[in-house]
């Protein structure tokens, strides 16, 4: 985390970022979070936060979700709730180190009165990895 913060420290020009570290597996910690950036920030430019792994094995968490649901899903979507009015001029950007790995390709379309004519917004070509090239 530390040389994520050195470069974006670098990228605004010496402004210092603010940094915290949570357990979004506890959604309580999440709340406690939210707490402490509303109390601090003013106005939030950008979210960031990476997605948790999924669970090695089937368990529940504090509060009963299945371990994998609350950290990649419950939690980042409370927190950008909770903080919904210090993020309305600001971004949210979310990562994962293994994106698409269990994904299955599908094919997405514009939205047309007329479904014949909507091009794919996708075109990668059929059987290509969605985390490579």
């Amino acid at each position: 985390m530390a040389a994520a913060v050195d470069r974006v420290r670098t990228a605004g020009r010496g402004a210092e970022p603010g940094h915290v570290r949570a357990d979004f597996e506890r959604l309580a910690d999440v709340r406690a979070l939210a707490e402490h950036l509303l109390s601090t920030y003013p106005q939030i430019d950008v979210m960031a936060g990476n997605a948790g792994m999924p669970a090695t094995a089937r368990r529940r968490t504090v509060d009963g979700d299945e371990a994998t649901l609350t950290p990649t899903i419950r939690g980042p979507f409370q927190l950008s709730n909770l903080l919904r009015d210090r993020l309305r001029r600001g971004r949210i950007v979310n990562t994962s180190a293994r994106p698409g790995r269990n994904a299955q390709r599908r094919t997405l379309r514009r939205r047309s009165a007329h479904p014949a004519e909507s091009p794919p917004l996708h075109r990668r070509p059929r059987g290509a990895a969605l985390d490579g090239a």
